[in-house]
C-alpha cells in the first residue's frame, strides 16, 4: 500500500510537470504513434484502457488499485511511475512485467 503522503507527493509532481510543460503536447500537430505491443514504455493509460493488460497490472501492483484518482498518472509511462516504487518493485519483477505486458495483444 502507498501511504496517503506519497500519493499526494506524487500528484503535486505530475501537477507540477504539467504546468511546466504545458504549453507543449505532443498530441498537438503530430501524428500520433501506433502502439504495436504493451510494455513498461507505454503510458499508462494505454495499458488501463485494455482490459487485460489492466487486470495483469493489478494482480501485480496491488497499489495501483486506486491510480484512478491521479488522472495525471494515466499521461506517464510505466516505466517511470515503477521508478519511484523501488521499495516495492525490484527490476527482475519490472523485467517480469514487462515480458508479461508484451504478451498482451494489442486493441485497435
Amino acid at each position: 500500500m502507498i501511504s496517503a503522503d506519497v500519493a499526494k507527493w506524487f500528484e503535486l509532481c505530475i501537477a507540477w510537470l504539467n504546468q511546466l510543460f504545458s504549453p507543449f503536447t505532443a498530441s498537438e500537430g503530430y501524428e500520433q504513434v501506433k502502439v504495436l505491443e504493451y510494455s513498461v514504455d507505454v503510458k499508462l493509460g494505454l495499458l488501463w484502457s485494455n482490459a487485460a493488460s489492466r487486470q495483469l497490472l493489478l494482480r501485480k501492483l496491488p497499489s495501483l488499485t486506486d491510480i484512478e484518482k491521479v488522472p495525471e498518472a494515466m499521461d506517464v509511462p510505466l516505466h517511470v511511475i515503477l521508478s519511484h516504487m523501488k521499495d516495492v518493485v525490484s527490476e527482475q519483477n519490472v523485467a517480469e512485467l514487462d515480458k508479461e505486458l508484451k504478451q498482451v495483444q494489442v486493441q485497435g
